[in-house]
C-alpha cells in the first residue's frame, strides 16, 4: 500500500492547523500562498486521477542531487538518504527527480525554467523503462537478445502517470516545509519560501493547462 496519500494528509493536517505569531511575515506569507480551504479537494482530484494499477515499489521519495551518487571509476549509481523512503508509486519517484531540476533545496528558490522539455521526460521514461525491461527480463523491443527500447505504448502510459505525481509533488513538499517551518521555525526564511515556490508552481501549472 502507498504511503504517499497518508503523508500528504498528515502533512496537510499540519498545515492546517499551522500556528505563526498573529500579523507576522510568516503568518502572512502561509495565507496568501493558497487558498487553503480548497487543498483537500484539489489533492483528491488527483488522487482520482491515478489508476488502481500504476506500478508501485520500494521509493526514494527524495531524489534531488545530494542524494545521487556515482562512483568515480565504476560508474556505478547509487542512491542515498531513504529518511522518506517507503512503498509509494513508481512514477512518484520519477517525478519527484524531475522536480528536482528546478533546485531550491539549498536557498528555497527553485528555478521551475530549469525543470525539463517533454521531450526530456519522455526520453528519461524511455530509458528507464529500456533499463527495467532489460533487467527483469519482461517484453520490450529486442536486438539481438538485449532490450534496446521500450514499448512506445508503455513510454506514453508512465509519461503521463509522471505528469499527474508532478503536481502531487508539488503539495508532497509544500505542506512539508510549512509543516517544518512550526517544528524547526523559518530562520532565513527558507522553508517557507520553499513551500510557498512549490504550491504556487502548482498552481501555475494546472493553469497552464497541465495535470
Amino acid at each position: 500500500e502507498p504511503g504517499l496519500w497518508g503523508q500528504i494528509e498528515e502533512w496537510l493536517d499540519g498545515a492546517l492547523a499551522a500556528k505563526f505569531e498573529e500579523g507576522s511575515e510568516d503568518a502572512k506569507q502561509v495565507a496568501r500562498m493558497t487558498d487553503w480551504g480548497a487543498v483537500r479537494d484539489e489533492i483528491q482530484t488527483l488522487k482520482e486521477k491515478v489508476g488502481r494499477d500504476w506500478p508501485l515499489g520500494f521509493c526514494n521519495n527524495d531524489l534531488n542531487a545530494p542524494n545521487i551518487m556515482q562512483h568515480v571509476e565504476s560508474g556505478k549509481v547509487l542512491l542515498i538518504d531513504f529518511e522518506y523512503g517507503g512503498t509509494n508509486y513508481r512514477a512518484f519517484d520519477i517525478a519527484n527527480h524531475l522536480n528536482e531540476y528546478a533546485g531550491g533545496t539549498e536557498d528555497g528558490h527553485p528555478d521551475y525554467q530549469l525543470f525539463p522539455s517533454q521531450d526530456h521526460i519522455r526520453m528519461w521514461c524511455g530509458a528507464y523503462l529500456s533499463e527495467y525491461l532489460g533487467t527483469s527480463g519482461g517484453p520490450g523491443v529486442t536486438d539481438g537478445g538485449g532490450v534496446v527500447g521500450a514499448d512506445e505504448g508503455d513510454v506514453d502510459a508512465l509519461v503521463a502517470q509522471v505528469g499527474v505525481f508532478a503536481a502531487v509533488d508539488h503539495w508532497y513538499w509544500g505542506l512539508w516545509a510549512v509543516c517544518m517551518a512550526t517544528i524547526e521555525g523559518n530562520e532565513g526564511g527558507f522553508y517557507l519560501n520553499y513551500g510557498e515556490a512549490r504550491i504556487r508552481q502548482y498552481w501555475n501549472t494546472k493553469k497552464a493547462g497541465g495535470s
